[in-house]
């Protein structure tokens, strides 16, 4: 082949075959990117899966000592910006309601999909409230009852003694800004059980307690990356 000829090929430049698939790997490049840039911009960016979980388990916890009730999602933690955070790979975090006093937080991984066993890529950690739970119903009952007092001491004279109904206490208290009961936070003790009254007119609130009682430390269990 003449000489003129092979410089006239290596001027034509890319051929149309090496720009689509230059293309097709931009593409690729641009599709991981953006499945992956959430998760590096995300509350908690740079942790690993397992330490993500443990950071979530804490904030539930401190959730369930100062609400006195297991959060209604992971949006509403301390730490979240009204959003649930996002593990590594970009997925919210998802909360599973598994008792009474215990719940799982789980990344649903790479694949995000939830797995229905062990075997796939999901991540996750369990742990229930049970130690938490006497601390937080003997707050609410020195709060509620210390209210009482008041309540029996400043006000009886002028609106009359407490109804003899828990419910009915708890609006009592409230109007008269004893309490702040919007949320529901007196409603049940840290068991999830009402609270009872007794001693009528002058009332004490009291707690029926756990049964049996709940353990001495929490307890916590994972499934780990493998």
């Amino acid at each position: 082949m003449p000489a003129t000829s092979k410089l006239r090929q290596k001027k034509q430049g890319i051929t149309p075959f090496r720009r689509l698939l230059m293309s097709v790997l931009i593409g690729l490049a641009i599709a991981f990117g953006i499945r992956w840039i959430p998760g590096l911009m995300a509350p908690g960016a740079g942790m690993s899966t397992s330490e993500l979980l443990e950071k979530t388990r804490q904030e539930c916890l401190f959730h369930f000592s100062t609400e006195g009730k297991l959060p209604s999602s992971l949006a509403v933690l301390s730490g979240s910006d009204g959003n649930p955070p996002l593990d590594p790979w970009g997925n919210p975090l998802e909360l599973e309601v598994l008792g009474p006093l215990s719940c799982r937080v789980r990344s649903v991984g790479l694949d995000g999909l939830p797995d229905s066993d062990a075997q796939g890529d999901d991540t996750w950690i369990d742990f229930d409230m049970a130690s938490l739970a006497r601390e937080v119903t003997n707050r609410e009952l020195k709060t509620l009852n210390r209210a009482i007092e008041v309540y029996n001491r400043s006000i009886v004279p002028n609106d009359g003694p407490l109804p003899s109904s828990y419910t009915d206490v708890l609006v009592s208290l409230s109007l008269c800004g004893l309490i702040d009961n919007r949320h529901g936070k007196y409603n049940t003790d840290g068991w999830g059980r009402a609270y009872q009254v007794a001693g009528a007119p002058f009332h004490k609130v009291r707690s029926l307690g756990a049964q049996p009682d709940p353990p001495t430390e929490a307890s916590a269990s994972q499934k780990t990356p493998t």
